[in-house]
């Protein structure tokens, strides 16, 4: 969950500060993102992957056998869930740090400023929040085999 919400999070920022910061339409926001794509979201991605596969199979080998699809489930809810949190966090922090409503057209420097400033608090409350989980996460594993053996 807790990457999920960091990946949604980040680039729900970075649509932001396309799109209002810098006053791109969608067409050259999107475009922008081209050479990102071509280098460092291709690591982003190969991380991300492998952090996402690792916890669903540990998931799915520690339920038991006749739950195995319960704990796919609950992974994919885990995975989406963690995605709403990620954008509405980052949003509502936006709105509350910067203004409740985004003016339309080319900001002023005064609120680019004010943006940027409001996403480096946004982005550190999402790392604070992600590693929480990511501790909790790690302070409650547990050997399901060990616990059914007793």
């Amino acid at each position: 969950m807790g990457s999920s919400l960091a990946i949604a999070g980040m680039m729900f920022g970075l649509i932001l500060h396309f799109q209002y910061a810098n006053g791109w339409s969608p067409l050259v926001a999107g475009l922008a993102n081209l050479p990102m794509i071509a280098a460092a979201m291709v690591v982003l991605t190969l991380g991300m992957r492998t952090v996402m596969t690792i916890c669903a199979a540990a998931l799915v080998e520690a339920m038991p056998q006749n739950r195995t699809s319960l704990g796919a489930a609950l992974n994919d809810t885990a995975q989406e869930l963690g995605t709403s949190i990620g954008t509405a966090l980052v949003g509502t922090l936006i709105a509350v740090l910067v203004v409740s409503v985004l003016p339309a057209g080319t900001w002023d420097t005064a609120l680019v400023t004010l943006f940027h400033h409001g996403v480096a608090l946004t982005d550190g409350a999402l790392a604070v929040v992600v590693g929480l989980l990511a501790g909790w996460g790690a302070l409650t594993l547990t050997d399901s085999r060990t616990a059914e053996a007793h």
